[in-house]
């Protein structure tokens, strides 16, 4: 076995290893950082008879009330040391059951309730999937060696082999590093415009579900002429108006979200308004702003969340797509929809449409499986 082999496998072990150790990170943090945690809903609500000081205390036994960083260091020690099984344990036997032993029987199926969360393999693979895209757009040359705009004329159309994963292009690049390289402009214009989306989709939707009459009738109609143009078309229209370029692309794709978003969020703003808490913080004297944003928005968003990573993966789609009839950024850029366009010219080397297509297609699957399960979790 050669050195340079050696010295290859060495390399790829360890990009592995540092994929692993991003998905689970970041898988950790997400389920740490999202809003309305599962436990802490389950041990709060009022069925289930726990008093406050009892939540502190099952939240401190379990270290869920330490900082992120030490509640990772924690989680991933326990992963390496098999905790799961302890873990278990832990629920069925021990201090928590003394804990529980006074509480009903509804309390301890509670408990039980907490002990069945788990994340589906799919689901795992999913977020590892979505990782290893975000660590491609956060550090692309700790995972290729080649330069994504010179090639080697001499090595142009080689097909797919281990020196080159995704094969070379016309011009003899590697096109898994242009791959690698696209993929910061296409999470970052699918960020964009999902962000544009929430933030102005949301805002008319909360206001046009508060407050009602004349502003919900305005934004109303507004939403109406927004869904009466088809999405892509809309984001066409836009991206021509202010520029053939990517982030105008994501502004674009941005734009034609907010009617979705402004129709989901006032759905559950009108369905909040009508909670019986807050009836009480109106008849307690609250006024309508602090209503609003201290009862009416935490928990009416939770269903913007799903839709939210729902149309990350969605944004990805209809940027490629613009991407690929030459609405976003010339060559030399390495956006996937652009790969896609390029490689159709060449149709004797399909690598060269199959592979920025499968990996944008991977991307999207995952993205929407995350969002379903995130919905079937809230």
């Amino acid at each position: 076995m050669s050195k340079a082999y050696l010295n290859y496998a060495a390399k790829r072990l360890v990009q592995a290893i540092v994929v692993i150790l991003l998905a689970y990170v970041f898988t950790f943090v997400v389920v740490s950082i999202l809003p309305g945690d599962p436990i802490t809903n389950v041990l709060n609500n009022p069925q289930n008879g726990f008093t406050p000081d009892e939540i502190k205390e099952i939240i401190a036994a379990q270290g869920l009330d330490k900082p992120i960083p030490v509640q990772l260091w924690t989680s991933f020690s326990g992963f390496v040391t098999d905790s799961r099984r302890r873990f278990r344990r832990h629920f069925q036997g021990g201090d928590l059951m003394t804990l529980a032993s006074t509480h009903s029987t509804s309390r301890i199926t509670a408990i039980g309730r907490l002990t069945a969360l788990r994340v589906p393999p799919v689901v795992a693979l999913s977020f590892a999937i979505v990782a290893l895209a975000i660590a491609w757009s956060l550090a692309p040359s700790l995972f290729t060696s080649y330069d994504p705009v010179n090639g080697v004329p001499a090595q142009k159309l080689l097909g797919p082999s281990a020196a080159h994963w995704f094969g070379t292009d016309h011009l003899g690049r590697d096109l898994y590093t242009r791959v690698v390289y696209g993929t910061a402009s296409s999470v970052a214009s699918a960020l964009i415009a999902v962000v544009i989306g929430v933030f102005a989709g949301g805002l008319i939707g909360l206001l046009a579900g508060f407050f009602g009459g004349w502003v919900d009738t305005l934004f109303a109609r507004l939403v109406d002429v927004l869904l009466a143009i088809p999405k892509f078309l809309l984001a066409v229209i836009v991206v021509t108006a202010i520029g053939f370029d990517t982030t105008n692309a994501a502004i674009a794709t941005g734009v034609s979200a907010v009617a979705l978003f402004a129709r989901v969020m006032r759905s559950e703003v009108i369905k909040t308004r009508q909670a019986t808490f807050v009836e009480s913080s109106f008849l307690l004297g609250g006024s309508r702003w602090h209503i609003l944003w201290r009862h009416v928005l935490p928990n009416a968003s939770r269903s913007v969340l799903p839709l939210a990573v729902l149309q990350f993966g969605d944004s990805i789609l209809v940027i490629a797509s613009l991407a690929f009839l030459g609405y976003g950024d010339p060559p030399p850029a390495s956006d996937w929809g652009l790969l896609i366009s390029i490689g159709k010219d060449y149709l004797k080397w399909p690598w060269l449409v199959y592979a920025p297509a499968f990996v944008t297609i991977a991307t999207v699957l995952s993205v929407n499986r995350i969002s379903r399960w995130l919905r079937k979790t809230d």
